[in-house]
C-alpha cells in the first residue's frame, strides 16, 4: 500500500495498536486508536471525505449503519462516494483490491466486445469485478 498511496491512517482498537507499531516504519502510515464505544466508522468516512479526491479507505466494512442514517439524496450520494473510494481486501492472504483504472460504464474494447464493470461479492475481495464479454 505505502508504495501505491503517500499516506496512509490506520485505526484500529487500542488492544491492536501497540502490536502495529511496526507498520509506522513502512512508509507514511499514522496508527490511530478508538474505543469499542466511539464512533470510528464516522470519523474514517469524515476523515476521508475531508483529505479530499486522493484518499481512500481500505475496509470491507459496508458501513449499512451510515448509509441507513442518511436521506435519500445523501445515500446515494454516500454509496456513489464508497464505491469509488473503499478499497477492499481479503483478509486471509492479506491482499487489497487495487481500484479499477476504467471507467465505471460499459465500454466498447472493439467491434463484437464490451467491458462491463459489475458490482457482486466475489471470493475474497466484496463488491468489485468487471467482465469482458464478446458477442
Amino acid at each position: 500500500l505505502t508504495l501505491e498511496y503517500d499516506n496512509a491512517v490506520l485505526v484500529t482498537r487500542p488492544f491492536l495498536a501497540e502490536k502495529l507499531k511496526f507498520i509506522r516504519w513502512r512508509g507514511n502510515v499514522h496508527v490511530f486508536s478508538c474505543s469499542t464505544l466511539s464512533e470510528d466508522d464516522l470519523l474514517v468516512l469524515l476523515a476521508a471525505v475531508e483529505w479530499g479526491p486522493n484518499a481512500y479507505v481500505l475496509s470491507n466494512d459496508r458501513f449499512t449503519a451510515h448509509v441507513e442514517r442518511a436521506n435519500c439524496t445523501g445515500r446515494l450520494s454516500l454509496e456513489e462516494w464508497m464505491r469509488r473510494r473503499m478499497i477492499r481486501f481479503d483478509k486471509h492472504n492479506w491482499q487489497y483490491d487495487t481500484l479499477p483504472e476504467y471507467g465505471e460504464f460499459v465500454q466498447q474494447v472493439n467491434s463484437n466486445t464490451y467491458f462491463l464493470p459489475i458490482s457482486e461479492d466475489t471470493p475474497g475481495i466484496p463488491l468489485r469485478s468487471a467482465r469482458l464479454v464478446t458477442l
